[in-house]
């Protein structure tokens, strides 16, 4: 819903202070929102090169500019702290489900972000590639991009979010009483209520100007009452 690829059935989304309804992703992607989904969509007879750029390769004319797109791969790669774990002309069908997962990541980072949301993006990477990208989600952050973390892992709720959500048989809970704290309970997978403890209070965004995302009451068949705000310069986390 946040990025048009499913129509809102209720409730809103404003970006920057200002309601959009975007008609399908490429619309939501031109206002700088991106999504990392959990599964990779990644073209296993093309290079990692092309996977990370698809629909925006470089040409002049009618032909394909190769040396360029390594180049500007290669580039992202570092820039992001990947250079050890991921090559540009590697082949999608020989990447391994971590390489695949980091792919998606840099996919989302090809221009300018405003908004991006991560849907368990650690499901299949090792410790050391999680703190890549924890390092990269706290550049995100000090360059005034504003994170949605959606992950099961409680602790890495803990470690990157600046404001916690929670979601228990499809209602949101646990909304945030203030930068920093949630109120109310969670259901964790024994199904037994337990409180959720306030966080300490964290250093307020570095783009206060800029309001980030924010949902109000969105919802469809399956999901209801979801709220959600994140500013410039934060990370929103929400297990479940």
């Amino acid at each position: 819903m946040l990025v048009g690829a499913l129509p809102v059935d209720e409730g809103s989304v404003e970006l920057d202070g200002r309601e959009v309804n975007f008609a399908d992703p490429t619309a939501s992607r031109a206002a700088g929102v991106r999504v990392v989904a959990q599964e990779p969509e990644i073209i296993p007879h093309v290079s990692v090169a092309e996977n990370i750029f698809v629909g925006a390769l470089p040409a002049r004319g009618r032909l394909f500019r190769k040396a360029e797109l390594v180049a500007k791969a290669a580039e992202l790669i570092l820039r992001n702290g990947f250079g050890q774990v991921l090559h540009p002309e590697t082949l999608g069908s020989r990447l391994t489900p971590a390489q695949r997962q980091l792919v998606e990541i840099l996919r989302a980072l090809t221009d300018q972000p405003r908004v991006i949301a991560f849907d368990e993006p650690t499901s299949s990477l090792a410790d050391h590639e999680v703190e890549l990208l924890f390092t990269l989600i706290r550049r995100l952050r000090e360059q005034g991009v504003a994170v949605v973390y959606v992950s099961h892992r409680l602790k890495e709720v803990f470690a990157l979010g600046d404001r916690i959500g929670g979601a228990a048989r499809r209602r949101a809970r646990g909304h945030p009483t203030g930068p920093g704290h949630v109120r109310g309970r969670a259901d964790p997978d024994d199904g037994r209520p337990r409180p959720v403890q306030p966080l300490p209070r964290r250093s307020t965004p570095t783009h206060p100007r800029r309001r980030g995302a924010r949902g109000a009451g969105l919802g469809s068949a399956d999901v209801h009452d979801i709220n959600f705000q994140v500013r410039a310069g934060e990370s929103w986390a929400w297990p479940g």
